[in-house]
């Protein structure tokens, strides 16, 4: 028998029509008994328990189903802490501050205002739409499969009651149908026809529409979601308001542009916290965001930076006073050419770095290396995956010239073979990113004079159709797409 990924453990099967070979249903008694037929459930460690059963008070079959589960080591929905969160009515005040802030940002109809109103949501989902945010944001904190919210009008505005297991044998035909259908969803077949063959796997792929420079455009995206499909991988794309049901894919791409104080970051460390593996990682997000973090990291491991200082205000004012040639200062977390300025005198120093100093207690002022263009490699698992010239901007010294809060000028990028890149260049990008991690980085890098140095190493490095990929082509996508396949290996097989 294949080796099941969901175990439904339900006291009926209650309709529940998950004709799949990778979805299993056993009853309560069967899963404590260890008693289904050809599973040892001891031995299987990655397997997903749902857990359905109609009781989840403390001592019941149902809590001892997710008690036993957690014993066995195996994922649960929901676990008992969560389980016994809402059965004891546990919501910590920020919880309750999150849910009511989520309910102002609804539009909900005042009648009925004397009596409140309930809702149900199956696995964060609704069929009330203009309540989901609320219902997604509670499944996220407690994981109840189902759960019943009740929300108040206080006189002035809407807000929440309280949130409380149910059972499905609770639920009227309708509702049961609706809860099946939400259930399919959850564990991935409720997309498929009957004529689809099983994805090994599905990628959900961050992105937000509104970005002005976005890591990936539609072409490439659209390249990763073919050669995925080509794979028999299932690709997704998902934004912002996704994080609730992140943990219903198997993997996470992070193409939007990430920053510590910021969505993406959150979206990383949830994917983390639940074993889903992710590009960037958080470590990453962190290590790469901060300037201040890489200089050190690239000088204490010997690989070749230009003159670098770590200025504070005090030492900068020494700088200005012997200030003789061009100079680099840059503020620690700028990214996208943002955040780094170009000091041609004493004058311009002192007023770059007033104005930096009022962001950030320290700067970084680095030897100006003037070059036509920036060399970048894209390293992903420690490996070369492409390489591109990005050239500046015409009249000006960066690939990026921002003119104003709205416009922006891009220089020309010129993908190169890796086979046809200086090998040297290649060697120390590689090296660079390894001090990071085992992720996706894009090396910022300059070679003059036959010496090559390294400016930065960003996280979610740009992969754009038709600029980044034109040496290289679909291989870039078809590397990223098995890099993800392996890691969710090592998740199946228990190796991370």
């Amino acid at each position: 028998m294949k080796q099941p990924k969901y175990l439904i453990v339900s006291n009926k099967n209650y309709w529940l029509d998950f004709d799949d070979d990778q979805i299993v249903h056993c009853t309560p008694d069967q899963f404590i008994k260890n008693s289904i037929d050809a599973i040892d459930l001891r031995k299987e460690k990655n397997i997903r328990i749902l857990n359905l059963s109609n009781d989840y008070s403390y001592m019941s079959k149902g809590y001892y189903v997710s008690l036993i589960a957690q014993a066995r080591r195996q994922k649960c929905m929901p676990y008992v802490d969560q389980m016994l969160d809402l059965n004891w009515k546990r919501l910590s005040t920020k919880s309750i501050q999150d849910f009511n802030r989520t309910l102002e940002k609804l539009k909900i109809k005042d009648e009925d205002s004397e009596i409140g109103k309930t809702y149900l949501s199956y696995f964060g989902r609704s069929d009330n739409k203009a309540i989901e945010p609320l219902t997604r944001q509670i499944f996220d904190v407690f994981r109840s499969p189902l759960v019943k919210i009740d929300i108040k009008f206080n006189g002035t505005k809407w807000v929440f009651s309280a949130a409380e297991n149910m059972s499905i044998s609770q639920l009227s035909e309708n509702q049961l149908l609706k809860f099946n259908e939400a259930l399919k969803n959850y564990v991935g077949i409720g997309w498929r026809t009957t004529k689809d063959k099983p994805y090994k796997f599905w990628l959900a792929v961050l992105t937000n529409p509104s970005e002005k420079l976005p890591p990936s455009n539609a072409g490439a995206l659209e390249k990763l979601t073919q050669i995925a499909k080509k794979k028999n991988i299932a690709v997704e794309i998902i934004h912002k308001a996704d994080l609730p049901s992140l943990i219903e894919y198997d993997a996470l791409f992070i193409r939007e542009t990430t920053n510590i104080n910021h969505h993406t970051y959150r979206f990383a460390r949830k994917a983390q916290k639940e074993g889903i593996p992710v590009l960037d990682d958080p470590q990453s997000i962190i290590q790469c965001s901060n300037k201040v973090f890489l200089n050190e990291l690239l000088s204490n491991h010997g690989i070749p930076v230009p003159e670098t200082m770590i200025v504070d205000k005090r030492t900068a004012a020494e700088l200005e006073k012997d200030f003789s040639e061009t100079k680099i200062v840059k503020i620690p977390d700028g990214s996208f050419s943002r955040g780094v300025k170009k000091a041609e005198s004493a004058e311009e120093f002192r007023e770059i770095t007033a104005t930096m100093f009022k962001k950030s207690d320290i700067l970084l002022i680095q030897q100006f290396i003037p070059t036509d263009y920036d060399w970048r490699v894209v390293v992903l698992n420690g490996q070369p995956l492409f390489v591109c010239r990005y050239h500046m901007v015409k009249g000006h010294w960066q690939i990026i010239q921002h003119v104003s809060s709205e416009k922006y000028e891009e220089g020309r990028t010129e993908a190169i073979a890796i086979a046809d890149a200086p090998k040297d260049i290649v060697k120390t990008a590689c090296k660079a990113a390894k001090l990071i991690g085992k992720g996706l980085y894009g090396v910022d890098m300059k070679y003059t004079g036959g010496k090559s140095y390294v400016i930065e190493i960003n996280d979610n490095p740009n992969i754009e159709a038709g600029k980044d990929d034109a040496a290289e082509g679909d291989v870039i996508y078809e590397k990223l797409i098995d890099y993800f396949a392996a890691e969710v290996r090592k998740v199946v097989n228990n190796e991370r």
